[in-house]
């Protein structure tokens, strides 16, 4: 691992610091903004700048899956994967065999049929992911490029890790270039057993609302939340460190330098703690989180235990749903439940009209209805 600067380097310098030499800021405004707009088959895209591509192929289904198939003459094909947005995906990032491991197998062959199609012409796809997106991205190009299938550039940003086992699947000769765009103190990157081979450019920037660590632009001055119609605006303190693998970010004892980060581990100690005293046996189970999220290793096992834990209490199925609701991210962070056809006629079928003399007596073995 080698430290290579600690202040914002320029645009050229970072293209400089990539084995290939391609600008990365449009990556990260497919990734950001992009992927979480609503797209159709052949509209021409023009977002925040980055414009020249066409939607060739919308890949999407019931388990949260959202993945576009771009194709331009200019910059080449890319396949642009949507990280977490929504209920559904939440769920997703619990899968105990890896985050986003049910989505990736559940469109596999539809993706790879396109990939595929686009090596028998010669071309190659970038692929590029934010969040879950950015472990999607992952499970994908490990997966197809073990064996004959070829990418140009896998790039990521705030992804997650994915297992070890397809981790060490991918094979980095059937790629271009491969970059992991990582924030010190991101919790998410935190999560999953390891990246696929490649370089990490780490972000650090000061800032104890952790989630802008995940959310904020670093390649780019601002990126357009399509969710909220509100820009997300970048850091005025980046500074970087570049590392030539990501062996050291793969060790189950990886750990963050980051002195927010450490503010909020102990800050949620003493919470936990003083709860802990106040009312006794009641948080006395949560009391060891904080150590648990100093490190990889630690940190996904935890993730996993609650991804058996969710699956135990809300089935797969009923998640899945979506002809009969659909989950869908609201306003202040909120979620909102909407109910679709089948489901609303069920509930009107059901529905019981009673007249306002309408009396209902509990008791403890019956219900008298007066």
């Amino acid at each position: 691992m080698a430290y290579v600067r600690n202040i914002f380097p320029s645009r050229e310098e970072l293209i400089a610091c990539t084995k290939r030499i391609v600008d990365p800021a449009p990556f990260e405004i497919l990734a950001r903004g992009v992927a979480y707009a609503q797209w159709q088959e052949q509209q021409k895209v023009e977002f925040d700048g980055v414009d020249g591509y066409t939607v060739a192929e919308v890949f999407k289904d019931t388990s949260g899956f959202y993945a576009l198939g771009l194709e331009s003459d200019a910059h080449g094909p890319a396949l642009v994967i949507r990280g977490t947005d929504g209920f559904v995906d939440l769920y997703e990032n619990t899968d105990r065999r890896g985050v986003g491991y049910g989505q990736f197998e559940a469109n596999r062959q539809d993706v790879y049929g396109w990939l595929s199609e686009l090596g028998e012409v010669g071309k190659r796809a970038d692929i590029v992911g934010h969040s879950l997106g950015g472990a999607l991205a992952q499970w994908i190009a490990a997966d197809f490029t073990d064996g004959v299938g070829k990418i140009d550039e896998l790039v990521t940003f705030n992804s997650p890790g994915i297992s070890n086992t397809y981790a060490s699947h991918f094979e980095p000769d059937n790629a271009t270039a491969v970059t992991h765009y990582v924030v010190n103190g991101d919790l998410v990157t935190m999560a999953g057993e390891a990246f696929v081979a490649g370089q990490v450019q780490m972000a650090s920037f000061s800032d104890l609302n952790l989630l802008n660590k995940h959310l904020l632009p670093l390649l780019v001055p601002s990126v357009l939340n399509p969710s909220t119609g509100k820009r997300r605006f970048q850091p005025s303190d980046l500074s970087w460190q570049s590392f030539g693998s990501v062996a050291d970010l793969n060790e189950s004892s990886f750990s963050y330098k980051d002195e927010d980060y450490h503010r909020w581990l102990v800050g949620m100690q003493v919470g936990l703690r003083s709860l802990d005293l106040l009312y006794p046996g009641v948080f006395d189970s949560l009391v060891p989180v904080p150590a648990i999220l100093k490190h990889r290793g630690t940190t996904e096992a935890a993730r996993r235990a609650i991804g058996e834990g969710m699956r135990r209490m809300i089935p797969q199925a009923f998640i899945e749903a979506k002809d009969l609701f659909e989950w869908t991210a609201g306003t202040a962070g909120r979620f909102v439940l909407t109910l679709k056809e089948p489901a609303h006629d069920l509930y009107e079928a059901t529905r019981i009209t009673v007249q306002e003399d309408f009396n209902l007596v509990v008791r403890p073995s019956s219900i008298v209805i007066c």
